[in-house]
């Protein structure tokens, strides 16, 4: 037939339309431009190497009967079943049909269809060469729309990704004598997964498709990192067929392979972004299964029913069905031995047809839950674990916090006081301050160890000794120095490649931003506070206008400066929760932790050393705090009172503290 299709030789050619490919996704695509009569009176290209002769691959799909999608492809449907077996008893799909496709029939169909259009099929590769292509042969051509299927990239982003392979091992047999009457095929129901076959370590299952009562597709199919080799799956096969039709003899007419990706990850198409990404490139693929014509051909229907003949890919890495994909990846990846007893235990509790809108992402969230409700728990809320852990990061957990206590606040005002400061008590002394605590670990001094902590401590009372004296300028001296502190930590950690002056100015900006979001909306909580210590102030800002202000901010700052804008958001909700607590939030579960994993990186040392390491001083920190309560600071341990003794206390311990990570941060060539 690919005679009656013209080669290509000139250097250079311009087309409307360009396909790189023609396997499943464009061919079902030429067929939907065809019946829309967008090809008519179009140069068209097709860019296909493969010959397309062979029947190298079966499709599958299931859909009501009688749809648009049977009618438009009932020439190429090969056999229709309406009834399933599992390891259950066959069982009906009601109003479903369950659809085969040979390839070898569809890839001539395609041929007819690029012939009847007057395409020109060229066979060879084609790669992106700037907004045009390029063959193999070197030449160039350009095209108003290309739909390209060319196998995407996978890049992961962090550790719970996940890219499994569906490999399948099948044969076409056909049973010739041998055994008794009823071990025949029943060709009125296919079996859709029969897990009672060795797992090899990974899921496996065979998938049954009879023609007839002597003739079908035997597949076995495995879930797991690498593929299933060859061997080994017709291994298995020929063991199944023993055991399934005891007595036959059976020969084999044709053998298929192939391999399938399952993945979390969402695809990059290859191409400019001009070009039409069709089939696995487009997000077509159900990560959880493998399944994508049905959803090759809904999307094929979307670009030729669209005015520029596109249609975006589907995120396959949000949304509840994305979310539920990603946990049975992982349970498949981490704990493979699980994944038999889900698959059945799915297809024990709910009928196959409802199994089957889930596949398809057209069941109700509470249709979801009964059915979650009747699998194994515990490997999902594992997965659940290892997701959270591995994807969800550090700002969003302090964000879901704020909010949580922010729900508080409102509804049980008391718990917020009670469970806020003893999440307080424990992250400070966690983290919060042993991360000070590393100080004389990360100085870097060439004295001795003991006079870098009697210069430390003798900063530390210094400040008191101003502060008691003073304590209106020693306030304004703390705000000015923290400021540029909180500021240095976000910025060497967000802004790492700026240059160093353009670092300190950002430094000094940043941190007065973080301080004024904290303290300012909360202007009698701290005015209280700072009364405590002998100072009188009248500063505040309405504490909705500050947070509408922030959270705008942070909205707008979202893809400009994300880091920014989470931090915002924090403060947006501090602004509904004590002072405090708005301030524990971040020193404790942004800043604190910032700079605890930039020490821990810079020592190379564990969590668990880093702690040990910081012990003494840490409990010397506390101590410090019982010695300023003990001296009046608290006065009879009213919470301002306290408050105000802490922030007396933070204020001892940050000059020096300052000026070593100051030097961490811009180290110097002096020794002491």
């Amino acid at each position: 037939m690919l005679e009656h299709l013209n080669d290509q030789k000139e250097s250079h050619q311009e087309w409307d339309f360009a396909f790189v490919g023609m396997g499943a996704a464009n061919g079902l695509l030429l067929q939907a431009l065809e019946k829309r009569g967008a090809l008519a009176g179009k140069r068209v290209a097709i860019f296909e190497p493969r010959e397309l002769l062979t029947n190298d691959k079966t499709y599958c799909f299931w859909a009501e009967e009688g749809s648009e999608m049977v009618e438009d492809l009932g020439g190429e449907v090969d056999q229709i079943w309406s009834a399933v077996r599992t390891h259950l008893p066959a069982q009906s799909l009601g109003t479903l049909r369950y659809c085969r496709i040979d390839a070898q029939g569809f890839y001539e169909a395609t041929r007819e269809r690029a012939l009847r259009c007057g395409a020109t099929w060229i066979p060879e590769a084609v790669t992106p060469d700037g907004d045009g292509l390029r063959t193999a042969s070197g030449a160039q051509h350009s095209a108003r729309r290309v739909f390209c299927s060319i196998p995407p990239r996978f890049e992961p982003h962090d550790a719970s990704d996940v890219f499994l392979l569906q490999s399948f091992v099948g044969t076409k047999v056909r049973l010739i004598s041998g055994g008794s009457a009823e071990h025949r095929f029943n060709p009125s129901e296919f079996t859709m997964m029969d897990f009672g076959v060795p797992q090899g370590g990974s899921t496996r299952f065979m998938y049954t498709l009879p023609y007839s009562e002597t003739e079908a597709l035997v597949e076995l199919t495995q879930f797991g990192p690498a593929p299933l080799p060859h061997q080994e799956g017709l291994s298995e096969i020929a063991t199944y067929m023993d055991r399934t039709f005891p007595g036959c003899n059976y020969d084999v007419l044709e053998t298929e392979t192939g391999a399938i990706p399952m993945t979390s990850i969402q695809p990059q198409p290859i191409g400019p972004p001009q070009w039409v990404a069709t089939g696995t490139a487009a997000g077509m693929l159900k990560p959880s299964t493998g399944y994508a014509f049905k959803q090759m051909y809904a999307h094929a229907q979307s670009i030729a029913q669209s005015e520029d003949f596109s249609a975006p890919p589907l995120n396959r890495t949000s949304g509840r069905f994305a979310f539920y994909d990603h946990l049975l990846l992982m349970i498949l990846e981490r704990t493979p031995e699980q994944g038999k007893r889900i698959f059945e235990a799915l297809l024990s509790n709910s009928r196959v047809p409802f199994v089957m809108r889930f596949l398809d992402e057209r069941t109700r969230l509470g249709e979801e839950l009964g059915m979650f409700a009747r699998l194994p728990i515990a490997p999902f809320l594992r997965a659940v674990m290892w997701r959270l852990k591995e994807r969800t990061p550090r700002m969003a957990w302090v964000l879901a916090i704020a909010v949580g206590l922010c729900c508080l606040q409102i509804f049980v005002p008391s718990a917020v006081s009670i469970l806020g400061g003893a999440a307080l008590v424990v992250g400070l002394f966690a983290v919060g301050i042993p991360h000070g605590a590393l100080d004389a670990h990360i100085a870097g001094t060439a004295s001795p160890r003991w006079r870098f902590i009697a210069k430390y401590l003798l900063a530390v009372v210094g400040v008191w000794t101003i502060w008691w004296w003073a304590p209106g300028l020693s306030l304004l001296a703390f705000l000015v120095y923290s400021a540029f502190h909180f500021g240095q930590s976000d910025i060497e950690v967000h802004w790492s490649d700026r240059t160093p002056a353009v670092k300190q100015r950002a430094a000094w900006l940043w941190g007065t931003v973080v301080l004024a979001a904290i303290l300012l909306p909360h202007g009698s909580e701290v005015t209280a506070i700072i009364g405590r210590m002998g100072i009188e102030v009248q500063a505040g800002v309405n504490p909705l206008i500050a947070s509408v202000t922030l959270g705008a901010t942070a909205a707008m700052l979202r893809r400009m400066l994300p880091w920014a804008s989470r931090l915002l958001a924090l403060f947006a909700i501090g602004c509904w929760l004590p002072v405090w607590l708005t301030f524990g939030l971040y020193f404790v579960g942004v800043h604190s932790l910032q700079g605890w994993n930039q020490i821990q990186s810079h020592l190379a040392l564990s969590s668990a050393q880093l702690f040990r390491l910081a012990l003494p001083y840490n409990l010397a920190s506390w101590l410090g705090m019982a010695g300023l309560l003990a001296l009046g600071f608290g006065e009879t341990l009213h919470p301002d009172g306290l408050f105000a003794a802490f922030f007396v206390l933070i204020a001892g311990i940050s000059l020096p503290h300052i000026w070593v990570m100051h030097r961490f941060f811009v180290p110097t060539t002096s020794t002491d």
